[in-house]
């Protein structure tokens, strides 16, 4: 039986401390994630992450609601994820 090495977004999750959580129209969190600040939010049916000084990373049309603004705890860490990787794929290594 072979290992499967940990993908990199799960790498980098497990150095994520999240301070403030929840909320409605915005949905927010933040903490910091390898070391640097993380701000996300959820309004208007767009999620939004920044990490450190980078530049914001987004995505439109997640509920098909104009008014959306509340994420079940599954709905953020789903959008997490999938802004983590939009976030690290513009990185530069």
């Amino acid at each position: 039986m072979t290992a499967t090495a940990p993908k990199l977004t799960d790498l980098v999750l497990a150095t994520r401390t999240i301070s403030e959580q929840g909320g409605a129209c915005p949905y927010q969190a933040e903490g910091t994630i390898l070391g640097q600040h993380f701000y996300f939010r959820f309004r208007h049916d767009y999620a939004s992450l920044t990490v450190g000084e980078a530049d914001q990373v987004g995505i439109d049309g997640i509920t098909g609601d104009p008014y959306g603004g509340v994420l079940s705890d599954d709905e953020f860490e789903k959008l997490f994820r999938k802004l983590l990787k939009r976030y690290l794929k513009s990185l530069k290594f």
